[in-house]
């Protein structure tokens, strides 16, 4: 059973004839400060001032990131490429990656875009070791195996945010915000972390075949949905996240981008769960559906939403083969004038 403080007073809505979260619960507090960056050894330009730098020192690498209560314990290895030429306020991708935890793979997947469109790519890695099993990553560890609620300083979506800004002084970035891609698992984390970090400073988020997914709906129970499970059954004052952090997530410019071959409904990896399976059959059925959920719920509660979906043909669960159009949906927000 999910734990979480004393609700506030809600209304309910009905979409599909799943009832919606149209009131809120405690606020949440924001994130914790920025802890001390970490000392260990890396790229460094002299801070986010850069001092008259023209173009950042280019190439690929990686250092370990302590700066947070969390990390501190369990330190993020931050995988990186800056493109030949690129200026202090170049672009800035951080990309997630899926279960398989290798990020040094994503980030080299992400080295031709990066290099094409003159944008930073920074990957940071959730290791089995430091951060085991989905509930630690894709669900961001916000509770425990018995259902507590953890501090938000513990929550795996917490640490985004500080490593970002760590990045921005070791490289010497001058961009105040990201742009955000999750393919698979990370595609998981990313649209939680949407939904649990109202304040993030992400620009667009491309969300890439994630395996199933949290509905911002109190009408299901986390992890598929946003109630907290009690002996009365579910109501909109039993969310684990505000309604007005829900409003906020479907205002947000998110691009859902499904391959239209990832279709294998005995996928490995792939949840079979009764409460996935009605999301569909499989990755991209599930995508499509998760997408015109969301449209729709923004619609009942009158909220504006940019959220598109793109299908990538000729594409399964490939991040490689998703990264290169994923980069030019990045690109089009930057011509929009985003990311700034």
């Amino acid at each position: 059973m999910l734990r979480s403080p004393a609700p506030g007073s809600a209304s309910v809505a009905s979409i599909r004839g799943i009832p919606v979260a149209a009131g809120a619960v405690l606020l949440l507090p924001f994130l914790l400060a920025l802890g001390s960056c970490s000392a260990d050894a890396g790229p460094s330009t002299g801070g986010a001032g850069n001092n008259g730098v023209t173009t950042l020192p280019s190439g690929s690498g990686s250092w370990t990131f302590r700066g947070t209560p969390l990390a501190a314990d369990r330190p993020i290895e931050m995988w990186y490429h800056v493109p030949e030429g690129a200026e202090p306020d170049a672009p800035v991708v951080i990309v997630l990656h899926g279960m398989g935890r290798n990020a040094d793979g994503y980030r080299d997947a992400w080295v031709a875009p990066s290099d094409r469109h003159g944008f930073v790519v920074l990957v940071p890695e959730f290791t089995d070791e430091h951060y085991p099993g989905s509930r630690e990553y894709n669900l961001g560890n916000v509770f425990t195996a018995d259902g507590n609620r953890r501090s938000e300083a513990e929550w795996s979506f917490s640490q985004i945010e500080p490593a970002f800004d760590d990045a921005r002084v070791r490289l010497g970035l001058t961009r105040q915000r990201y742009h955000l891609y999750g393919h698979s698992a990370g595609s998981q984390f990313a649209h939680r972390f949407l939904l649990f970090v109202p304040g993030a400073r992400a620009s667009r988020v491309v969300l890439a075949n994630a395996g199933w997914y949290t509905l911002p709906t109190s009408g299901e129970a986390w992890p598929y949905g946003l109630a907290l499970e009690s002996g009365e059954g579910y109501g909109a004052e039993d969310a684990v996240v505000p309604a007005a952090y829900v409003t906020g997530f479907l205002g947000r410019d998110v691009v859902v981008l499904l391959g239209d071959q990832d279709t294998d409904p005995r996928a490995s990896g792939l949840r079979t769960s009764q409460e996935a399976q009605a999301q569909g059959p499989h990755r991209f059925a599930r995508g499509q559906n998760y997408f015109e959920f969301t449209r729709a719920l923004a619609a009942e509660l009158r909220v504006r939403s940019d959220w598109a979906l793109e299908i990538v043909p000729d594409v399964g669960h490939s991040n490689g083969q998703m990264a290169p159009r994923a980069a030019e949906v990045i690109m089009e927000a930057e011509g929009n004038g985003a990311g700034n």
